[in-house]
């Protein structure tokens, strides 16, 4: 049965092995019935080479110490492949370190280019500043085309190096293209949010604030903007209510408190606005 790219999986030979097991061992029993004084050499023989065995599969146990090891190993075996140059390209990015990360995404686009390698060399440019080079990436991604939910996050993540340039109009147009083909997509609410907020179209940012938290209701900063959004709709109660999520969830951002001080000396609660603005203060 097809089991996707694992189909040549090791452990997809671990039921099959019992057969020739049991052949193996039933030469043995047979072996030592007809030359019982072979007994002790037999036993040599197999305890030297289950001591190979042991020493070998202890040496291919260091291939999977990191993703390093691991890709740089099928590298060595398989370098005009994209998949081990593309996924050693994302544990650089993961580790901070640009260059290489850089440079095994290139030769993975060199060998075959593919949307999702073009996005990810796409954010790796973008995450260190390079919007041109990203948006170069992400333009070729989108032309290139492919699944709806992959291109959905491509235009999403290219409006956000778009936003960058200054041209709010296109980077929106292509946040609510990316979120028509990926609703599920966090990114594009919190991104389009900021331009909302920026163009102080409150309500809609509100919403969009709505839609994130419903994906993932662990950002303390969305909690914050959302905040800050009811602050200036003068719902100053359930803006409290959102900076104390923001500060259950990230205790140390001294802005957090700030805001929920001003909040409730808009309500007259004089006494909880010196107490955040007092542990404010003991944050740096």
């Amino acid at each position: 049965l097809g089991a996707g790219q694992g189909f040549l999986a090791d452990r997809f030979t671990y039921i099959p092995y019992f057969g020739l097991f049991f052949i193996m061992a039933w030469g043995y029993e047979e072996i030592l019935k007809r030359k019982p004084k072979s007994k002790h050499v037999i036993h040599g023989v197999l305890g030297l080479y289950l001591a190979l065995l042991t020493f070998m599969t202890f040496q291919q146990s260091k291939i999977w110490e990191n993703s390093q090891t691991l890709w740089t190993h099928v590298i060595k075996h398989y370098d005009q492949i994209t998949t081990p140059w593309a996924n050693l390209g994302h544990h650089y990015r993961d580790n901070g370190d640009f260059q290489n990360a850089l440079a095994n995404y290139s030769k993975a686009i060199e060998l075959k280019a593919k949307p999702e390698t073009l996005n990810s060399r796409g954010k790796l440019y973008f995450d260190n500043g390079h919007s041109q080079k990203a948006l170069e990436d992400y333009n070729r991604a989108i032309q290139m085309g492919g699944e709806p939910k992959s291109i959905g996050e491509i235009y999403i993540n290219r409006g956000a190096a778009i936003g960058t340039m200054g041209d709010y109009d296109k980077a929106l147009s292509d946040f609510n293209k990316g979120l028509e083909l990926l609703p599920t997509n966090p990114n594009g609410y919190s991104n389009r949010s900021m331009i909302y907020y920026a163009r102080g179209q409150h309500d809609l940012a509100m919403k969009d604030y709505e839609s994130y938290i419903a994906i993932n209701p662990n950002n303390a900063t969305i909690w914050f903007e959302r905040g800050t959004v009811l602050s200036i709709q003068k719902k100053y109660s359930e803006a409290v209510s959102s900076y104390s999520r923001a500060i259950e969830l990230n205790p140390n951002r001294r802005d957090f408190y700030q805001k929920r001080a001003e909040a409730y000396r808009a309500l007259g609660n004089q006494t909880a606005a010196q107490q955040d603005e007092n542990k404010a203060r003991q944050l740096n």
